[in-house]
């Protein structure tokens, strides 16, 4: 069958494309950029992830936490510091893990390296890891609560990670798309209902498809 949903064409469905996708969510959390959606997408990632939105933040593509010893750094996809990088309160490290992989042993010592770097880094911050997937929910990522254990049971402990489903990030993005604030161009809005489309029909462990109706609020 043909391909119409240009998001699923650029980012694939039953693989996606993570590289692309993450330079695509790093879009959707800058209040900046040309989404039209301001602070909405960001402010329920911070409510998601850390409890509460923020006045301002910082993120950061492709972040390195120094040099280890064999001459490599580590390179976070993602990293939101709120404040600032040179300071923060709060500091969230994220990556992906597929729901066709959920035990990837590479990507799971990867993130409890993020976490011990950040906390080693800035000893004062809350610091998150955020595992972005493709998967409906945890129910199919259990060996990744293996590896790193309960996800953060309360906003204010120091440190903890959290599964972040992608079809959460659409359903922040549909929501913020009927919010009386939100002007898109008609293009920009055609393509973000794109995403949510894409969001949705994101396989679950069981093979099944999430239809919603765009345009309209749905429940996490």
């Amino acid at each position: 069958m043909p391909v119409t949903n240009v998001v699923e064409a650029v980012l694939g469905r039953e693989q996606v494309k993570w590289d692309a996708l993450w330079r695509l969510f790093a879009w959707l959390l800058d209040a900046q950029e040309g989404h039209a959606l301001g602070k909405e997408v960001v402010d329920e990632f911070c409510r998601y992830s850390l409890g509460r939105a923020f006045e301002s933040c910082k993120l950061r593509r492709e972040y390195q936490f120094g040099i280890l010893r064999d001459g490599k750094g580590k390179w976070v996809d993602l990293a939101l510091a709120i404040p600032s990088f040179e300071a923060p309160t709060h500091f969230v490290v994220m990556d992906d893990v597929d729901v066709r992989s959920p035990g990837d042993r590479r990507k799971l010592e990867n993130l409890t390296s993020y976490r011990r770097l950040a906390r080693e880094q800035f000893p004062l911050a809350i610091v998150r890891a955020v595992v972005l997937t493709n998967a409906y929910d945890g129910s199919f990522m259990s060996k990744t609560y293996d590896a790193l254990g309960s996800d953060a049971p309360d906003f204010v402990v120091a440190d903890g990670w959290k599964l972040l489903p992608l079809r959460l990030v659409g359903d922040w993005v549909n929501t913020a798309l009927t919010s009386s604030a939100s002007r898109q161009p008609e293009k920009m809005r055609v393509f973000l209902l794109d995403f949510v489309e894409w969001s949705k029909s994101l396989s679950s462990g069981l093979g099944e498809q999430v239809i919603i109706s765009l345009g309209s609020p749905a429940t996490a």
